[in-house]
């Protein structure tokens, strides 16, 4: 089965509650159900079909693209035409962050890291705390050596989502890289505030002023 699927409430546009349902959203979620019920079991040749028939009721909706560009991507001689329904499906819900990584990752496959980068971006803007789109982003950044962008995602992670040692640890990291080690022990320093007994990070801090030649701040870390 292809990768992670979208639980269908969270694709879907949430419906008003003293709102009629007409009979055209009715059909859609039927044929909707059934789509994903058979994608989920892998029978993607009547799934396809089943989707088609959703563009048919509603073409607005994004997650019908996303579903058929997964089912295109499930055989490589189709991945162009899965990369367009991805499109299609981002663009029509771009605040959406699976679509936004499914598009990205595609997009990847076909060497288009500037467009994959900007998509993260603008998703990002809508969707500041989502780590697993952050982390994505990340290792875009990384594959094109952009440390200095890497720096502003994960400091605007901290501010997103509060002191996580996991972000202070990329931020330490990618202090080091840049040799700028004031900064560095600026969030060590913060670490070990936080977590005062995790002793690792102390020999980390300490390690990185040997590292600059301060024998003597090295020592007092250890």
């Amino acid at each position: 089965m292809l990768g992670g699927v979208v639980v269908i409430d969270s694709c879907k546009p949430k419906k008003m509650a003293d709102k009629p349902i007409s009979k055209s959203e009715s059909s859609f979620d039927n044929y909707f159900i059934d789509a994903v019920t058979h994608f989920n079991n892998s029978n993607f040749e009547t799934a396809l079909k089943l989707f088609n028939k959703c563009i048919e009721i509603n073409p607005s909706e994004a997650s019908t693209y996303y579903y058929i560009s997964k089912i295109n991507f499930n055989d490589a001689a189709f991945s162009e035409i899965g990369l367009q329904y991805a499109s299609k499906a981002y663009n029509l819900a771009p605040n959406n962050p699976e679509f936004a990584m499914w598009y990205s990752r595609n997009l990847k496959i076909f060497n288009n890291l500037d467009k994959a980068i900007e998509v993260l971006e603008n998703s990002l803007k809508s969707n500041p705390k989502d780590d697993l789109l952050i982390n994505e982003l990340d290792a875009l950044y990384a594959k094109k050596s952009l440390s200095d962008k890497r720096i502003i995602l994960w400091k605007g992670a901290m501010i997103a989502n509060g002191f996580k040692i996991k972000y202070a640890e990329k931020l330490a990291f990618l202090y080091k890289n840049n040799n700028d080690f004031a900064a560095a022990h600026t969030i060590y320093e913060q670490i070990q505030n936080a977590a005062p007994r995790k002793f690792q990070y102390l020999v980390d801090d300490g390690n990185l002023y040997l590292l600059e030649g301060n024998s003597k701040k090295a020592f007092e870390k250890f």
